[in-house]
């Protein structure tokens, strides 16, 4: 390929691309409007997010698991259209432990095995033609969960760490002065 490129002036180029009809950098127009060029999916089994307080003798106060995460993007050139597509199959919230007990704090109505707890679309020019963009959320029903406890030790924490970046904030300026 590269001894044909240094073989081609750039007016020689031009005129072979004139004469094929090809310009580059451009979708190809002979391609159908379903023709998919990129179709890429991404899968996550499992996510889990800890927040922990060490000097605690349970040091877990929030733990947040994702399950079957999954993400989708389609592209179709020649219609100048694409679909990102998102999901989540389950996901779990647990709070801080009180007497040996550990609260769930989100709880998910269970519904078929094939329905997405959240899933979220976006898709530009679909191919039914009916809009110009196309915005799909569906969700299942959630029962949240409120535990003073598990509040109380969030805001506890997040307050040392204000207080921290306060102190830390209040030396750098401290130093700047001089």
């Amino acid at each position: 390929m590269i001894r044909f490129e240094e073989a081609m002036t750039p007016q020689e180029k031009e005129k072979l691309y004139r004469a094929i009809d090809y310009q580059e950098n451009s979708a190809p127009a002979h391609y159908p409007e379903t023709y998919e060029m990129i179709d890429t999916h991404f899968f996550l089994h499992g996510l889990q997010i800890s927040l922990l307080d060490t000097d605690k003798e349970h040091p877990c106060i929030l733990d947040l698991q994702l399950h079957g995460v999954r993400a989708g993007f389609k592209s179709r050139p020649s219609a100048n259209a694409i679909l990102v597509t998102a999901s989540i199959s389950d996901m779990k919230l647990l709070g801080a432990t009180q007497n040996d007990r550990v609260p769930s704090l989100f709880i998910p109505e269970h519904g078929s095995s094939d329905c997405a707890l959240l899933s979220v679309s976006y898709e530009k020019n679909p191919l039914d033609r009916l809009c110009g963009d196309r915005v799909v959320v569906k969700s299942r029903s959630v029962d949240i969960i409120y535990d003073a406890q598990t509040i109380k030790e969030l805001v506890d924490m997040f307050k040392v760490f204000f207080l921290i970046c306060t102190m830390h904030s209040q030396k750098i300026e401290k130093l700047f002065k001089y």
